[in-house]
């Protein structure tokens, strides 16, 4: 079975084989990188699977990244400590602009300016109480799939390094030759039901126009800004089976640079909430399908 905590284990192993150090973002160097591996987790619900994760990684001397959302009601406390003292990275998995839009839809990257002032006092607020639980210097996007507004226009208006962050994955890391895979939708860059997690297609670099009014201007290369040689590396490879990742590794074909990113919600030994999560799933991909097919999201 896959997605399953002994299967998340055994990716863990061949990974580790592949003796590519591990890292977290605040730890790739600005200048650049050789080889790494970063494992993040976009910890979205059921945090108790966040933290078997984390405990299990901890067995290996594996260091990840686990990014939470405060969608409202207290943070889970003793869980992003807990994870935090085993010696990963803590950073806050924003959604702020989409949640205060509401269902108000955005215009091609425009959003209401007394929105985007309210999103970003909600960001500062819930980075601060965040940050009494843990160190915080890496923030991510939370997708909202089924919100019109792109919580990423946020940093149009606003420098988020102005708050002490030092990475955005979207925005500062170079993937171009980086393989970098999600299980977004419950299988590996499913590409029609992701709405927000991966490369922006020419297409939609064209619709965004410049960013030289951005306060925050992506780096070139990073999933806001493809290059060709991203966009093709991305296609060389199709992976639908977590088992092809660890084939991969143990045959030592993986580039030298790998982002792995995991929704421990759907990782579970757990056969009820393992079916659970398959069927629910299953349910929302067809839905996010549609949207993404729709000019909604325009």
């Amino acid at each position: 079975m896959d997605f399953t905590l002994r299967k998340y284990r055994k990716l863990l192993t061949a990974l580790k084989g592949c003796s590519i150090p591990f890292t977290g973002f605040s730890d790739l160097p600005e200048d650049g990188y050789k080889s790494f591996v970063v494992l993040r987790h976009d910890v979205d619900k059921r945090p108790e699977n966040a933290l078997d994760m984390a405990r299990a990684e901890a067995d290996e001397g594996i260091r990840a990244s686990y990014h939470f959302r405060a969608p409202g009601g207290p943070l889970p406390y003793q869980t992003i400590s807990a994870i935090a003292a085993l010696g990963h990275e803590i950073a806050y998995h924003y959604e702020d602009l989409s949640v205060v839009a509401g269902r108000r839809a955005a215009v091609r990257g425009f959003v209401d300016l007394s929105l985007v002032e309210a999103a970003f006092s909600r960001f500062r607020i819930n980075l601060a109480d965040l940050r009494g639980i843990a160190p915080i210097r890496v923030i991510s996007m939370h997708g909202s799939p089924l919100s019109a507004v792109d919580n990423r226009l946020l940093w149009k208006y606003y420098d988020y390094r102005s708050e002490g962050i030092v990475c955005e994955p979207y925005f500062d890391v170079d993937v171009s030759a980086v393989l970098y895979l999600t299980d977004t939708g419950r299988s590996w860059n499913s590409d029609r039901s992701v709405m927000r997690d991966r490369g922006l297609t020419a297409g939609e670099r064209m619709a965004i126009g410049s960013y030289d009014d951005w306060k925050v201007r992506p780096v070139r290369g990073s999933l806001m800004d493809m290059t060709a040689k991203g966009l093709q590396l991305r296609g060389k490879f199709r992976i639908r089976k977590t088992d092809e990742i660890i084939e991969m590794a143990l045959s030592r074909v993986l580039p030298s640079g790998v982002i792995i990113n995991t929704h421990p919600q759907r990782w579970s030994d757990d056969i009820l909430e393992w079916f659970s999560e398959l069927i629910l799933q299953n349910l929302k991909n067809p839905v996010k399908a549609f949207f993404r097919n729709t000019k909604y999201f325009e």
